[in-house]
C-alpha cells in the first residue's frame, strides 16, 4: 500500500525537481538537502541569486489554514492536502496525501528548519524555497521587507500582491479573494521558475 503511495505522488515529486532544477541540489531521495554557495535558509530569486529565509521573529499573529494546494507546472496538475499553522516567531507547514497519510512537515522556530520527511522516495524542493513562498503569501502575518535586496518592490494592488525586482522584472505575482472577511492568497504564481500554486481553503 505505502509503495502504491509513493508511486502515485512520484509526478509531484518530479514536478518540484523540475521546477527548481538548477536552484537546489538533493543529496539523497529523502530529508537530506544541499544547496550551492548557499545554506539551507537560502531562498531563490533567480536561478543565480538567492537571499537568506526572512526571520522566524517576524511571525507576529496566530492562524492556521487547512487547504488543498495544487501545484502546476507545464501543463502538469498535482494536489495535496495541507495545515499552515502560524504561530508568533514560528511557522509550521504539513503535507498529507489525499487520503490523510502524512507525508512532510517543516517546522521554522528559531530561525531554524526542522524537516520531517515521510516519504523517502519524493524529493520536496528545498524546504526553505516552500516557506517563502508562504510567508510572501501571507505579508499580513509575517513582514519580510527587511529580508529583500535592495531596490526590491512588494507592491499591493487591489486584489493581487507583485514582487519586482531591481530592474522592475516581475517574479511573484500573488492573487487574493475575501475568505472569512479576510483578504487571502488564492493564486501564487512564480514567473521565474515558471509554477504555479492554487490554494482552496478547507
Amino acid at each position: 500500500m505505502l509503495y502504491q503511495i509513493r508511486n502515485f505522488y512520484l509526478p509531484f515529486a518530479l514536478l518540484f525537481s523540475i521546477i527548481f532544477t538548477g536552484c537546489t541540489n538533493t543529496a539523497d531521495m529523502g530529508s537530506s538537502y544541499q544547496v550551492p554557495s548557499a545554506s539551507l535558509n537560502s531562498v531563490y530569486l533567480h536561478k543565480n541569486h538567492y537571499i537568506l529565509l526572512p526571520s522566524c521573529n517576524s511571525i507576529k499573529k496566530e492562524r492556521t489554514y487547512r487547504q488543498l494546494v495544487t501545484f502546476m507546472f507545464q501543463g502538469q496538475k498535482h494536489t495535496l492536502q495541507s495545515v499552515v499553522i502560524f504561530k508568533p516567531h514560528s511557522l509550521d507547514v504539513n503535507y498529507f496525501s489525499l487520503s490523510s497519510i502524512p507525508l512532510y512537515r517543516i517546522l521554522y522556530e528559531d530561525n531554524s528548519l526542522k524537516i520531517t520527511d515521510k516519504a523517502k522516495n519524493i524529493p520536496f524542493p528545498q524546504p526553505s524555497q516552500m516557506v517563502f513562498d508562504i510567508m510572501l503569501a501571507y505579508d499580513e502575518l509575517c513582514s519580510i521587507n527587511d529580508a529583500l535586496p535592495p531596490l526590491y518592490i512588494l507592491k499591493k494592488e487591489d486584489d493581487f500582491n507583485y514582487l519586482y525586482d531591481d530592474h522592475d522584472r516581475l517574479i511573484y505575482e500573488i492573487e487574493y479573494r475575501m475568505h472569512n472577511a479576510k483578504r487571502e492568497p488564492y493564486t501564487i504564481r512564480n514567473h521565474v521558475f515558471n509554477y504555479t500554486i492554487k490554494l482552496h481553503y478547507l
